[in-house]
């Protein structure tokens, strides 16, 4: 306490130093903070890049850097909120397909998935989008080295996918984190395999619900992204069977 008082004391006598220095202590301060201290709005920021999830996620995304905009939300009723926005916001449906549409307003389930697409020439040029009956959209490009595969191919520019959250009671994230991936990457391709065998698809279906992605699921995905873009989606669906009968023939 005396201390205390005898500093108390000093700084009284020496008043006009103790300003001066508490005003260049300050200046100090704020021109040291503002160079080496901040935080971040970004919030894959705030995270150290050498947590698993983080370095799984690094991975993913350099396995797949074409596509890194996937957003899964766990909402009440994802059916009446889609539909809401389509009744406030039509524009923002004017581009889905006739398939995407089904995926998004009928599926009878607690999951729908709003996945856009654009379509691009071989080389990546994107195609604009037909407008009317009249106005074709065109594109001059290479044509393709056989008659086997298409001009144009079709790529996931963006999926968001909705899971009513009473239908997640007792599942991890891990799974739903399997499912997302499985959904938003393979669209609902996966499901017309002719034989698909065990899948992660079937998490909110099957009464034994897989924990993470399937043997047949990765031969899927695996076959979708090494084939060439602009293959038929018969044709991708046709090799993907074939690998994934080889598989069930080797155990």
């Amino acid at each position: 306490m005396h201390l205390l008082v005898s500093l108390i004391d000093r700084c009284r006598r020496s008043a006009l130093a103790v300003v001066v220095t508490a005003i260049f202590l300050g200046m100090f301060a704020v021109t040291y903070a503002a160079g080496h201290l901040g935080l971040s709005s970004e919030t894959d920021l705030l995270f150290s890049q050498d947590l698993p999830w983080r370095q799984r996620a690094a991975a993913f995304k350099a396995e797949f850097p074409q596509f890194e905009n996937l957003l899964v939300a766990v909402i009440d009723d994802p059916h009446g909120y889609v539909e809401s926005l389509h009744q406030r916001r039509p524009y923002l449906f004017e581009e889905l397909g006739q398939g995407e549409r089904k995926a998004l307003f009928d599926s009878p389930g607690p999951v729908h998935t709003w996945t856009r697409m654009q379509v691009k020439s071989l080389g990546g040029i994107p195609v604009e989008e037909r407008r009317n009956l009249t106005d074709l959209p065109q594109a001059a490009v290479m044509s393709a080295h056989s008659l086997i595969y298409v001009p144009v191919r079709r790529d996931i520019t963006s999926v968001m996918i909705l899971i009513d959250r009473k239908a997640v009671q007792g599942m991890t994230v891990a799974q739903l984190a399997a499912y997302a991936t499985m959904r938003g990457l393979s669209g609902d391709q996966a499901e017309q395999l002719e034989a698909p065998g065990e899948t992660i698809l079937s998490l909110f279906d099957a009464a034994a619900k897989p924990a993470e992605l399937s043997r047949s699921d990765r031969i899927f995905l695996k076959t979708l992204y090494s084939s060439m873009p602009n293959n038929p989606a018969a044709v991708t669906l046709s090799m993907a069977d074939a690998k994934i009968a080889e598989g069930k023939a080797a155990e």
